[in-house]
């Protein structure tokens, strides 16, 4: 197979600046990029790639690349010629031959070992009067490379120590996790040996078990969980063990995580309280009432008037109407003919009715009733003040409380 005259030309056409020479065995020559695949070869001239039968090559010429011309570079420069040298280690810098470059630098140092530029170019340090390697100046001034970094044999010791200490605790997690499942087992002998281990176990490596409990599907888990997470006292598990305290369905869970609050964090949990005075549910709302009796103080009072208000009831007005109405004829439309008269009636028709004007003054559900007896008891705990479920009392007692000096 051979080249056309038109791929000839335009293979003559802007070859490379550094380009291999490729001879075929019928005098041509072609100039580019030559690459040999098998029993073909691939000439890439910068415009275009056209593909050469082997067995019509008669020779290829490659061009010397950098690394040749590096070593002509090289074997040029005389000896003692530091200048030279800097020349040839610049010139490598720009054709990203870093590990020439060095090796120029150390060919440098031979000849002049003070050569302050190829010093630091190969990370000397002028330390303590004479030239040393970055590395020694770190370990004479007692830095350790560790981790990929140089430092004191202290931090050495905190990294192993933290990392060691993250790995044991990922693993007695992992052992806690599992006792706590054991723990409510029915084989009597597997759960009280379960409970045995959990009391060996650092507490702070029950903390995040126990408050994952919290979420168990088992009334006894969560009941265990919120008794031992009290016994723990970490502040920084009161979030949880207030959403517990405020929507587990089970009395006795309720009440094992208000003792853990009113023990671990009764101020922490204040400000959750009061939000959840704003929830949606009956249920949350009372018993946060109830939780902020015990852990509340003046600040709340405001938001516990504002929801016995709330729940002493009301609604809009509301209009019943009972009336009758009495048809009659009370015209004709006439209309006479030659021969004829017709008669249309024209009907009317009397309204008399009663219209009644009421408004809802209470609406009642039983855990209505509940939420303002709940209430009324945490104001009366917390204020000392006794006015019953009477929300304008309250409002009246907190605006006389709040009012200026000389003010009633």
């Amino acid at each position: 197979m051979r080249p056309t005259l038109a791929l000839a030309a335009v293979l003559c056409l802007g070859t490379l600046v550094s380009a291999d020479i490729i001879r075929l065995k019928d005098g041509r020559t072609f100039e580019g990029k030559a690459k040999v695949d098998g029993n073909k070869v691939v000439l890439d001239t910068g415009t275009i790639k056209a593909t050469l039968a082997m067995d019509e090559v008669a020779s290829i010429e490659y061009a010397p690349t950098k690394y040749d011309e590096y070593e002509q570079r090289l074997s040029s420069i005389p000896a003692g010629d530091i200048e030279g040298l800097h020349a040839l280690a610049r010139w490598c810098a720009e054709q990203g031959l870093e590990a020439q470059r060095k090796e120029v630098m150390r060919r440098i140092l031979a000849a002049n070992g003070d050569d302050e530029i190829a010093r630091e170019s190969l990370g000397y340090i002028w330390y303590g009067g004479e030239w040393l390697p970055e590395s020694e100046v770190w370990q004479r001034q007692g830095f350790i490379f560790f981790q990929g970094r140089w430092v004191t044999p202290d931090e050495k010791k905190r990294v192993e120590d933290e990392a060691a200490e993250k790995k044991n605790k990922a693993k007695m997690e992992s052992q806690a996790r599992s006792l706590i499942a054991d723990a409510r087992s029915r084989n009597k002998t597997t759960g009280e040996a379960a409970l045995e281990k959990l009391q060996n176990i650092a507490p702070q490596y029950k903390i995040a078990p126990f408050t994952e409990a919290l979420k168990s599907n088992y009334a006894a888990t969560r009941e265990l969980a919120a008794a031992e997470l009290a016994e723990i006292g970490n502040e920084k598990t009161v979030p949880a063990l207030v959403k517990t305290m405020l929507t587990d369905p089970v009395r006795q869970v309720r009440n094992n995580a208000f003792n853990a609050v009113a023990k671990v964090g009764p101020k922490t949990s204040v400000p959750l309280l009061v939000d959840a005075l704003s929830s949606t549910s009956n249920f949350v709302r009372t018993n946060a009432a109830d939780a902020l009796g015990e852990f509340g103080d003046g600040t709340v009072v405001v938001y516990l008037v504002r929801n016995l208000r709330i729940v002493w009831g009301g609604g809009p007005r509301c209009h019943i109407f009972v009336g009758e109405q009495t048809a009659y004829v009370k015209d004709y439309d006439m209309q006479v003919a030659a021969s004829a008269v017709a008669a249309d009636p024209v009907p009317g028709v009397v309204d008399t009715a009663t219209v009644l004007d009421t408004r809802v003054i209470r609406i009642e559900e039983y855990m209505t009733v509940i939420e303002r007896r709940v209430i009324s008891r945490s104001l009366a705990k917390i204020t000392g003040e006794d006015f019953g479920e009477d929300w304008r009392k309250w409002n009246e007692w907190l605006a006389a409380k709040s009012a200026p000096a000389g003010k009633e």
